[in-house]
């Protein structure tokens, strides 16, 4: 792993450098990629030291410039926007050189509590849609929602309860008498093989938000339904 992540490296760096020099400005709708370090929870979480974590992210598209060094920019696969000074932006240009196996576009960020994911219990299993209700350093616990139809447009998610000592649940936007949530505990080192988007977004009805729609679509007949 170590080796492969050392070559992806030595790759992308002789790329960057044998181009003619580094940008001093970019313009609007410029796709670019941006420095995220990692933060202290991602180090404990993978055991690695900052410098053994890929810290670039993209591809990013500018859609602002704030001041002469900095500019907005809106990532392409989360549409999460971020601001940044020069020095912290190059341009995107796909690598020739594999991934390393610790890369994920979804380790750039913390995960924030209440922030709903879709993410599978095993690698070829179904996904379901979570609220993240606790953040440890290794573990999140989520409360699982559910929803009744395989229409992307009409699917209304709604939280997942069940009777202590019973796996049957049920679906309500409160809990049913004597019903706890139906939740679970991820290991943060397991999503890159288990997580399938994060950032959803539900509206008041607890219809998905159509950006969030874009985002499971591709996937969307792996959805568990209830």
């Amino acid at each position: 792993m170590a080796a492969h992540h050392s070559d992806f490296e030595r790759e992308t760096t002789a790329e960057r450098l044998n181009e003619h020099g580094r940008p001093s400005h970019y313009q609007v709708d410029d796709r670019v990629k941006i420095y995220v370090p990692p933060t202290h929870e991602q180090m404990l979480a993978s055991g690695r030291r900052a410098k053994h974590l890929l810290a670039w992210r993209g591809p990013c598209r500018i859609t602002e410039k704030l001041s002469s060094t900095t500019y907005a920019m809106t990532e392409e696969s989360t549409n999460r926007r971020f601001e940044r000074a020069v020095v912290n932006i190059l341009p995107y240009r796909a690598s020739t050189a594999a991934l390393p196996p610790t890369y994920d576009p979804f380790y750039s960020a913390p995960f924030q509590l209440n922030e709903m994911i879709a993410v599978r219990d095993e690698p070829n299993g179904p996904f379901y849609v979570a609220k993240a209700v606790a953040i440890a350093a290794t573990t999140i616990t989520v409360h699982y929602f559910g929803c009744t139809t395989q229409d992307i447009k009409r699917a209304k998610f709604l939280p997942g309860w069940h009777m202590p000592n019973s796996n049957d649940v049920v679906l309500a936007a409160l809990s049913p008498d004597r019903h706890v949530p139906y939740s679970g505990i991820l290991e943060i080192d397991s999503l890159d093989q288990l997580l399938v988007a994060r950032g959803l977004l539900l509206t008041q009805s607890s219809l998905l938000r159509v950006i969030s729609q874009r985002l499971l679509a591709l996937q969307w007949n792996q959805l568990f339904i209830f």
